[in-house]
């Protein structure tokens, strides 16, 4: 799969799939990431995962299926 566009998409409909099959995990990975006694929500929230999202975003920018006015590097912070 090439497409940057396409790439994104599935990259989606993977996390999708997954909240949807193993509705227990991700009720437990929400109360986690929002349970300020530990450190999983910055385990979970790392420079590797920002790190995928954002090459894909800026593979779709550059690829021109997003407008140019749209900064990628904002839709991280």
């Amino acid at each position: 799969m090439t497409d940057p566009l396409d790439r994104l998409f599935s990259a989606v409909d993977i996390c999708i799939e997954m909240y949807v099959e193993v509705p227990q995990f991700n009720r437990a990975t929400w109360a986690a990431l929002f349970d300020p006694s530990d450190d999983f929500r910055s385990q979970t929230f790392n420079s590797k995962r920002a790190a995928f999202w954002q090459g894909l975003l800026q593979d779709v920018a550059t690829s021109g299926a997003l407008r140019p006015d749209i900064d990628v590097e904002m839709l991280f912070k």
